[in-house]
């Protein structure tokens, strides 16, 4: 028989753990609650202390949600051990609910681990990526369709002299002493779908010029059509010649 808890909820069909308990004891969990704390079956959670099955941080900060008049629930990310001694990091939703005529805590949760591992490895990965970025000896950006900077690099900022935050707000255009210059790249860019070596003269910040060689690709990124362009300045070289 398929239990409901509460106002009919047909709990053992959630993938999530749904567990009742009432000072400090365990009253109702569901088969999720079980296999998710990496218990045979729901008996062995009844009726036992809930810090004996929930190992809260204390030191996790939970966020609360209003809804109706009076109730409220908290949402909070935590880290929980299971009888097997393995730690998981759980989402868990906690709300005040009325079980058989006593008011009770309830909370729902679902296993996140594999999720919050992907998380860092992503955020590592682009640690990673950006510490590379913006080491690369040679200036590189990213710009869209408007020639609005998405990313710059510390060469773009040493070069140009704008910061990374002035160049958030200009247009790649500004970076040219001649503003038909990027018509024209716009232009080979869109009949050859790249450009190499393109000779152009560039303007600093402080009005200063200088002679670069530009290389652009077309690349799609996060759905966006973009422009990754890389700049050599090749000033003292045409001086010397």
């Amino acid at each position: 028989m398929t239990k409901t808890f509460p106002n009919s909820i047909p709990v053992e069909s959630l993938y999530y753990g749904i567990a009742v308990y009432e000072k400090g004891k365990i009253l109702f969990a569901n088969e999720a609650a079980a296999r998710i704390l990496g218990h045979d079956s729901v008996d062995s959670l009844i009726e036992k202390p809930s810090n004996h099955i929930i190992h809260r941080d204390p030191g996790i900060k939970s966020r609360k949600v209003k809804y109706g008049d009076e109730r409220s629930f908290s949402l909070s990310e935590e880290s929980w051990v299971r009888i097997d001694g393995k730690m998981i990091e759980v989402e868990v939703v906690t709300c005040l609910v009325e079980y058989q005529g006593n008011d009770v805590t309830q909370i729902m949760f679902s296993d996140i681990t594999d999720r919050k591992r992907t998380e860092r490895d992503l955020k590592a990965s682009e640690e990673r990526y950006r510490i590379l970025f913006d080491n690369v000896p040679i200036p590189i950006a990213i710009t869209n369709s408007e020639g609005e900077f998405i990313i710059a690099n510390n060469r773009i900022v040493e070069t140009s002299g704008y910061t990374t935050t002035e160049l958030q707000s200009i247009n790649a255009d500004t970076l040219y002493a001649d503003p038909d210059t990027r018509i024209k790249i716009l232009e080979k860019l869109e009949l050859d779908g790249y450009l190499r070596d393109y000779e152009a003269v560039l303007r600093r910040k402080d009005g200063s010029r200088y002679i670069a060689l530009i290389d652009e690709d077309i690349l799609v990124l996060g759905g966006e059509i973009v422009n990754l362009a890389t700049i050599r300045d090749i000033t003292r070289q045409r001086v010397a010649d």
